[in-house]
């Protein structure tokens, strides 16, 4: 009887680690199937919103968890860089609706050349994790013509052994609202002009013609380790250029490791000494 019994237990245990997974993510192929329904309903939901409020993220957040009450908000954060002598400089971080930096300033103005916003959402009803990240020039958008090379918009993980993407979904909006770039890799389908670079376990960069795009998203489910006993910094980074003669395309190439964004450009490109890097969302929440 005790070895019936014993035998019964363990055949659970096994059956529990299997379908659930040792890690925050499950490998029953049933369960992937069905969180990546999850996931898809999460971006599918937040895109609707945030193209039917005009690239307002907050709108959209805030219409996404009242539409599907199991996503809860678990942290978001804005960045606000100037573009200064050439190069973009961080002026204000606001965390979860308090400013961060510089510190002691409450009262600070938002105004900037180019936000980078970072949304960690968890769904409780499938235990995922989604990273909402999305960027906006807010002033001195290039709209010079079609002689630069593309931009860059990528994602990265500080460390991909407690979280990291499982796939990426890439929008990007001309003033008007509409829709001009599109890259979704679970599907290997995309619109416009975009391309992806190297993706490696730390993330990936997006090469795109940035001349009609004012803002867009980039929505990222991750896997993390749930018995992780630090945590990962997911972020958002972009990469700016542009040329005196006729460069078009992509101009440049990003090699992505532990150390961060190596981003090479092209003889004769300008660019961003140092790409803009959002402050991040950690994983698990902090």
């Amino acid at each position: 009887m005790k070895k019936t019994l014993m035998w019964v237990l363990t055949s659970l245990l096994i059956l529990g680690i299997m379908t659930t997974g040792a890690f925050g993510y499950t490998f029953n192929e049933k369960s992937v199937a069905t969180k990546k329904i999850a996931i898809n309903r999460i971006d599918k939901t937040f895109t609707r919103y945030y193209e039917k409020f005009d690239g307002d993220s907050d709108r959209a957040l805030e219409a996404l968890v009242e539409e599907i009450p199991s996503v809860e908000i678990k942290g978001r954060t804005k960045s606000y860089f100037d573009i200064q002598d050439g190069k973009p400089v961080l002026t204000k971080v606001i965390k979860n609706g308090k400013t961060i930096y510089p510190e002691g300033f409450s009262i600070f103005s938002t105004m900037s050349d180019i936000q980078l916003n970072d949304t960690l959402v968890w769904d409780s009803d499938w235990n995922t994790y989604v990273f909402l990240g999305d960027w906006d020039w807010k002033s001195g958008q290039p709209d010079e013509t079609n002689l630069q090379p593309w931009d860059m918009v990528g994602f990265y993980t500080t460390d991909p052994s407690t979280a990291k993407a499982l796939e990426y979904m890439v929008r990007g909006y001309d003033t008007w609202g509409s829709r001009v770039i599109y890259y979704n890799t679970d599907t290997d389908s995309s619109s416009g002009d975009i391309s992806k670079g190297t993706q490696t376990q730390y993330g990936v960069a997006f090469w795109h013609d940035e001349t009609p795009v004012v803002n867009g998203t980039i929505t990222v489910p991750l896997w993390y380790d749930s018995q992780a006993s630090s945590y990962a910094t997911v972020m958002t980074k972009y990469g700016h250029s542009w040329t005196d003669t006729n460069i078009t395309g992509v101009g440049g190439s990003a090699s992505i490791s532990g150390g961060g964004f190596n981003i090479s450009w092209d003889t004769g490109v300008y660019h961003w000494p140092d790409e803009a890097t959002s402050y991040g969302e950690k994983v698990p929440p902090q």
